[in-house]
């Protein structure tokens, strides 16, 4: 399943469920600098670690893990764990796509997909 929206006939952004494919990318960005910094553990993680990790994530139905697309390729991710009546967020936008609006359209394309669940 994708949500999306189209902004213009050339961009489309999109949520995408994660794939184990994007395992190597989602560790590139979990331990580029500033999300470290940014993050409860700002010590890099080790790829056996991440991929323990990843697997987990897959497997657990209280998370919902997606991919931001912008046409093909991939620029974001957003993972929502639900804990009773609450989500807690995660995301993340790739350094060059920061500061241009990315992250609160992905944050609408998540709350779309909540809406659309009920």
């Amino acid at each position: 399943m994708q949500i999306g929206c189209g902004e213009k006939m050339s961009l489309r952004l999109y949520l995408r469920p994660v794939e184990l494919k994007d395992a190597e990318q989602l560790f590139q960005w979990r331990n580029e600098k500033s999300v470290r910094e940014n993050s409860f553990s700002m010590e890099p993680i080790q790829y056996e670690e991440h991929m323990r990790w990843f697997k987990n994530i897959l497997n657990d139905t209280e998370q919902f893990f997606f991919v931001l697309m912008m046409n093909d390729i991939a620029i974001g991710q957003i993972r929502v764990k639900r804990e009773g009546n609450l989500g807690i967020i995660n995301y993340s936008i790739a350094t060059q796509y920061r500061a241009q609006g990315y992250g609160k359209k992905m944050l609408i394309l998540i709350e779309n997909y909540f809406v659309q669940a009920d």
